[in-house]
């Protein structure tokens, strides 16, 4: 492996558990087993680390998306198929890591957005448009209004004051969102469907 992906790889260990601004560069050398030199030899400064790690996750985050719609039964299963997804990516992130990409490294933090408004918005569209087409979710939906909804809960996890770490893990939360929203918008065979998924994955 590469040193830029190894620095990428344990950094990020770091960064999900503490959060970004209380990890040093001195503390990614030792977790890393590198001097500072070296990790500077592959990145400028931390920030330039901490795009790279964003942009990775971008990347990874899209061929799931992709992946999940190729792949899947229907609507309902794709959401599913996320869900399975956002459940790896959650495991043992701290809350607080986002707060600190958006207050010490908004360029990066913005990227995350304009990733969110556009891919992800046209992911979430396309999934309605298929559910209406499948009679799995109601025909008289507003997507207008449903998809910049998605988009605004996918940050509501990450809110302290509403969801304390101590109490929900980011994936609870997401998943009763999600629910939420699938049930909101489900006609009686969509609903089924929602039935039999969470009954497999509750096996």
């Amino acid at each position: 492996m590469e040193i830029s992906e190894i620095l990428k790889t344990k950094s990020y260990e770091l960064f999900r558990r503490y959060g970004i601004r209380s990890v040093t560069m001195d503390e990614i050398a030792v977790h890393c087993g590198m001097s500072k030199k070296t990790i500077y030899q592959a990145f400028a400064d931390k920030d330039a680390l901490v795009s790279a790690i964003m942009d990775e996750h971008i990347s990874r985050a899209e061929k799931n998306c992709v992946f999940a719609q190729q792949n899947c039964e229907n609507a309902i299963h794709e959401i599913f198929l996320s869900l399975d997804w956002v459940h790896q990516i959650f495991e043992g992130v701290n809350p607080i890591m986002l707060y600190d990409l958006r207050k010490y490294h908004s360029d990066i933090f913005l990227k995350l957005e304009m990733h969110k408004r556009h891919f992800l918005a046209e992911i979430f569209r396309k999934n309605f448009e298929r559910g209406i087409l499948e009679g799995v979710y109601r025909a008289e939906i507003n997507t207008d209004i449903l998809v910049p909804l998605r988009i605004h809960t996918m940050t509501l996890v990450f809110e302290q004051e509403l969801f304390p770490s101590s109490k929900y893990t980011l994936y609870e939360i997401d998943k009763e969102i999600t629910l939420l929203e699938l049930y909101g918008v489900a006609t009686q065979k969509g609903i089924k469907l929602i039935e039999k998924y969470i009954k497999q994955r509750s096996k």
